[in-house]
């Protein structure tokens, strides 16, 4: 069979533009994951996709990469709106935005399953569009994110970023749930924090993680073997060869049905773990998230 060239190309239409990276065993008419990239501020589309260097860990397990981007005519600093509540909702907004050019790919390749991460408020928006569109998405990934609705205006986002969540995290999962109780779908999690962030405390990623168990839980149809644990069913502490330690927390269900893990890395400041040096935001002396990452949803 044909296989297609390894391309990374910017693709325009009505709903915004974005990059496209094919790997270079891609095969026409056979299906491929989907990786969704969402930059933090004041990157792009090709400095996200050099930060986390997930071209390279989609093409050693061949899958599609999909950088939305978030133009300044939007936002000067190039955030994505997490804070607001017109782009926290389906159908609305950037979620919107974001699944038309997901639907945009789709025309073009022939996709299985479909994962969405981000860095900053590329994460927070993520988390989003992962959480409103649960049918859509088989993973989402976090990284120096915020939980759902943890602001609803601008003058919110600085006190959410630096303090926690400005609305209880909990009874924001419920919220969330009674949106989205219809599809009955749970969506792994993976979330990754540094223990020196400054720009998004990580009291940000404590309650996602509460979010997210509360979320699953209401979600849950398979009895009490079905409910997900409020403390980690299992705790490994790491380190990166000459590099930085880092904790993984593993929650899941008895049942094994849905797993959410957490994990902190020590001393690493507001970045995508490992990464590039040539990329903003990235700590290389920490593990790699875009491999983790890869390797947690591909276990489920």
């Amino acid at each position: 069979m044909i296989k297609a060239e390894e391309s990374f190309e910017e693709y325009e239409f009505k709903q915004g533009s974005y990059y496209l990276y094919v790997p270079p065993n891609n095969r026409p008419h056979e299906k491929s994951p989907l990786m969704v990239v969402l930059h933090g501020c004041t990157q792009n589309p090709f400095t996200i996709a050099t930060a986390t260097e997930m071209n390279d860990t989609a093409r050693q397990n061949n899958f599609l990469v999909l950088y939305p981007d978030q133009p300044r005519s939007e936002d000067s600093g190039k955030c994505w709106s997490w804070h607001d509540a017109d782009h926290q909702e389906r159908g609305k907004g950037e979620p919107h935005k974001i699944v038309s050019m997901i639907n945009h790919v789709k025309e073009k390749y022939e996709i299985s399953d479909i994962y969405i991460t981000g860095l900053s408020a590329g994460a927070a928006m993520a988390l989003i569009v992962g959480g409103v569109y649960p049918d859509l998405f088989s993973g989402i990934g976090v990284v120096g994110g915020l939980p759902y609705k943890a602001a609803q205006t601008k003058s919110e986002r600085a006190l959410a970023m630096i303090n926690g969540p400005q609305h209880d995290a909990e009874k924001m999962g419920e919220l969330l749930y009674e949106k989205t109780a219809v599809y009955n779908k749970r969506v792994p999690l993976i979330v990754f924090h540094g223990t020196y962030d400054r720009v998004v405390h990580p009291i940000n990623a404590n309650k996602l993680i509460k979010q997210w168990i509360t979320l699953c839980n209401l979600m849950n149809k398979n009895g009490k073997d079905g409910i997900i644990p409020s403390t980690p069913v299992q705790t490994d502490k790491r380190a990166v060869p000459v590099g930085k330690t880092y904790k993984i927390e593993e929650y899941e269900s008895p049942d094994k049905s849905i797993k959410i893990h957490y994990v902190t890395i020590n001393s690493m400041l507001h970045s995508w773990p490992g990464g590039s040096v040539k990329g903003t935001f990235t700590d290389p002396l920490a593990p790699s998230a875009s491999e983790m990452m890869w390797n947690f949803f591909n276990q489920q």
